[in-house]
């Protein structure tokens, strides 16, 4: 404007040299000023607008940058960088003349070019927490748009791979609780067994000693056992066939006593002392320890050794009843009609006795070559 007016100024006094009237000097100086007035106007109204357009454009595209004079908001952090990395430590930043603002268009290639001059330490190992470069004292904290973000790529990093820990475990130690000792104090209960229990383990033992051929050892066990369960005859059986494998019939005949004079009454074990008296020929022990009756199908063994008893003391009568009984249950059992075929031939019955003998011959492949001679020859006395 200076320039203007120093111009309007000069044409003043060249009208005033050469003499022009004051009206026709103003029509004169107005029409030549004027297109030099139009001009520069129109060029400053041009330049003010599109300072004004490229001012409202770059606001639009960009934030406003943040005043320095209030401490920065952290960052989101950039692609690449692990969550748990520790915040910037900020340091004091002189505050600018004027605050300033940046493009987006521009501000990615400015992050991106130093970042491309080195390679070799851009890259970021998966799960590797890096701390991101430290800021300038004097630069100013500009907010980093969207598209910026996703062209950033990489981050330098600070250090070694071994510097740095693994985000993983730095998430799982700050999670995971840290570590209880473990006792090592080891408490030993102890479970009392039933008497049930005890007598199934030291039948297990006394099992497998026997199978090691320790039978001293055996025989301790069970005779642990009878204490244990008194009435468990088992175990008085298993003593008295131990006793006998070693010829020492006595100690195993006492041993059956034992369970005896527990109150034992199975007629297994009454059988196995009675054995130990025919052994001896000692009828009447037999027929007095075989007093009782069990269930004949279960025992027909007790009912034979009964009857032969009651046949060896001249009981022929009582003989012959066990000995039908013993027919009708197992008819195929030459031994049952032989042993009735004789108390009938002591009874001087010699057609029972002839009938027995008969049914004795037809079952005859269970009886000895002497026993079946015998039979044979009584039949043929008594046709």
């Amino acid at each position: 404007m200076s320039v203007i007016n120093k111009m309007l100024r000069d044409l003043d006094k060249q009208q005033q040299q050469r003499g022009h009237s004051p009206l026709v000097l103003q029509n004169s100086t107005r029409l030549n000023w004027l297109p030099w007035l139009i001009i520069p106007l129109a060029l400053l109204a041009g330049w003010w607008g599109q300072a004004w357009f490229s001012r409202d454009e770059v606001r639009k595209a960009m934030p406003v940058v943040a005043d320095q004079q209030t401490p920065p908001a952290q960052l989101s952090p950039l692609p690449g960088v692990a969550a748990t990395a520790e915040p910037l430590q900020q340091q004091p930043v002189a505050k600018p003349a004027e605050v300033q603002t940046v493009q987006a268009e521009n501000t990615a290639p400015a992050l991106t070019e130093p970042l491309a001059a080195e390679p070799q330490s851009a890259a970021v190992a998966p799960g590797v927490a890096q701390e991101p470069p430290a800021m300038p004292d004097s630069a100013p904290l500009v907010a980093v748009p969207a598209e910026a973000e996703q062209q950033v790529t990489a981050v330098e990093t600070v250090g070694t791979e071994q510097d740095e820990p693994d985000a993983d475990w730095l998430q799982e130690s700050a999670l995971a609780p840290e570590p209880v000792a473990k006792s090592t104090h080891l408490a030993i209960e102890k479970v009392q067994l039933s008497p049930a229990e005890q007598l199934a383990l030291l039948s297990q033992q006394a099992r497998k000693a026997e199978s090691a051929g320790q039978t001293a050892l055996a025989l301790q066990l069970w005779q642990k056992a009878s204490t244990v369960l008194p009435t468990e005859a088992e175990t008085y059986l298993q003593q008295a066939r131990l006793w006998q494998l070693q010829a020492n019939f006595a100690a195993a005949e006492q041993a059956l006593q034992q369970g005896l004079e527990w109150g034992v009454t199975d007629p297994a074990l009454v059988m196995a002392l009675a054995a130990l008296a025919v052994r001896q020929q000692r009828w009447p022990d037999v027929i007095r320890l075989l007093n009782t009756e069990p269930e004949l199908s279960l025992y027909p063994d007790f009912y034979a050794l009964k009857a032969t008893a009651l046949q060896k003391t001249g009981q022929h009568a009582q003989a012959v009843s066990l000995f039908q009984q013993l027919a009708r249950l197992q008819p195929q059992q030459a031994r049952w009609w032989l042993g009735m075929a004789l108390s009938f031939d002591a009874m001087s019955q010699p057609e029972q006795a002839l009938l027995a003998y008969r049914q004795a011959e037809k079952q005859g492949q269970n009886l000895a070559a002497d026993s079946l001679n015998f039979v044979r020859s009584r039949i043929a006395e008594l046709e």
